[in-house]
């Protein structure tokens, strides 16, 4: 039966691959975002957009927003597609009994949210890892560092927050990046041996700490913000065991991801990062397993009849970030018409491969945001910044939003 959902933002790609993952199927789809032109503004999956504060500057002012959008109107589920959920579990009791919400112990958020917290919940299920060393402040910085390294803030998304340091040289740039962070919105600092492997991520939806769909993908090339705009669904047992185990552990209720590295000789996976959202699943939706229906399945309290698992070997690409990190990447205009020729001609990651943003068969409106970013890329490339800030400013939450909510009293 169709149902009426409510996406808690519409600026991230992720809530673009959920829009398509969840309107084919019929759903009827409200979104609310800042921004009057997000991204999911442009589908004719959404009925309506609605407004809303930002829920990082003004957290209670967003929470108050869903509230009364709710009274307002019956939705059968409230859906957190990106680091609102952060928030959400916080005051889980403003939601409950108003609407279907699948929503996990804020304790087990704020692990898998904090870059620290996750190292030590590796190390305590002995789950593999670099070899990560979380210190207070930049000073602690230089004796923690192995060359190369990553050096990551607490709380970053899209990208934001993380250096990849090959010298102490390269070093000095990021310290003086730290230093100019206010202390209290800073957070733990983590430092990060650098290992080899293909990036790939793996995303689950747990139904009370049972795992009850899983998908992943390798990375076939790397975008803005070194995020995966192309990829290939693969099966690996072994990283569904350790999402199981994660889910057990956190008696997680709702859908997380997490990225690693994959030694290519032996397939074992090196932990990275983690975060307690959906995540881009068009890939593992067209590889059959639609996380997204999962999560909404979840969130009315239903169970599966059985777990959902992706197929291996489907491939995926979007070409608007692909275009937007040739742009980011320094190769200008000529970069962006590179990119674009090797989509026209189905090159490379491009062969045989679907895009997961952009698809005019079924959603023609879709191609409006993708021709006016990419006109902005060709008559200017240094825009692409700007243009990301703007869409991750709406989503993003950073260890000030972090500090804001804590302080909040229900």
């Amino acid at each position: 039966m169709p149902l009426k959902i409510l996406f808690t933002e519409g600026s991230s790609t992720s809530a673009r691959q959920s829009l398509y993952a969840l309107g084919r199927l019929g759903h009827v789809i409200d979104v609310c975002d800042p921004q009057r032109l997000c991204l999911t503004r442009f589908s004719r999956y959404v009925r309506r957009l609605y407004r809303c504060p930002s829920f990082t500057r003004d957290p209670l002012g967003y929470l108050d927003f869903l509230r009364d959008r709710l009274d307002r109107e019956h939705y059968d589920v409230l859906l957190p597609v990106h680091d609102q959920v952060y928030l959400l579990s916080r005051f889980p009791e403003a939601f409950y009994g108003r609407t279907g919400l699948a929503l996990a112990p804020f304790e087990s958020v704020v692990q898998l949210q904090s870059k620290a917290g996750f190292a030590r919940l590796l190390a305590e299920l002995e789950l593999p890892q670099p070899r990560t060393t979380v210190v207070a402040g930049p000073a602690e910085v230089p004796a923690a560092c192995s060359y190369p390294c990553y050096v990551k803030l607490e709380y970053s998304t899209a990208g934001r927050g993380v250096w990849r340091v090959d010298s102490p040289r390269e070093l000095q740039p990021v310290l003086d990046a730290l230093e100019r962070i206010d202390e209290q919105d800073r957070g733990q600092i983590v430092v990060q041996e650098a290992v080899a492997g293909e990036f790939h991520a793996a995303q689950a939806v747990c139904r009370h700490g049972e795992l009850v769909g899983a998908g992943c993908y390798r990375s076939l090339a790397r975008g803005v913000g070194g995020s995966a705009h192309a990829r290939e669904s693969v099966t690996q047992p072994a990283v569904y065991e350790h999402l199981a185990r994660l889910g057990r552990r956190l008696a997680w209720h709702g859908a997380f991801h997490v990225e690693y590295l994959c030694d290519p000789a032996t397939g074992s996976p090196t932990y990275i990062e983690a975060n307690p959202r959906i995540g881009e699943t068009m890939n593992a939706t067209l590889g059959g397993a639609n996380l997204c229906e999962a999560l909404v399945r979840v969130s009315l309290g239903e169970r599966l009849a059985a777990p959902v698992f992706a197929r291996p070997g489907v491939r995926t690409h979007s070409v608007l970030m692909a275009l937007m990190g040739a742009a980011e990447g320094g190769e200008g205009r000529r970069g962006v018409l590179a990119e674009l020729r090797r989509w026209r001609r189905r090159e490379g990651a491009y062969h045989d491969s679907e895009d997961e943003l952009v698809r005019p068969g079924e959603d023609p409106r879709a191609l409006l945001p993708a021709v006016f970013v990419t006109a902005q890329l060709l008559a200017a490339p240094s825009r692409t910044r700007q243009i990301v800030r703007r869409a991750v400013d709406n989503y993003a939450l950073d260890a000030r939003a972090v500090r804001a909510i804590a302080e909040l009293f229900p």
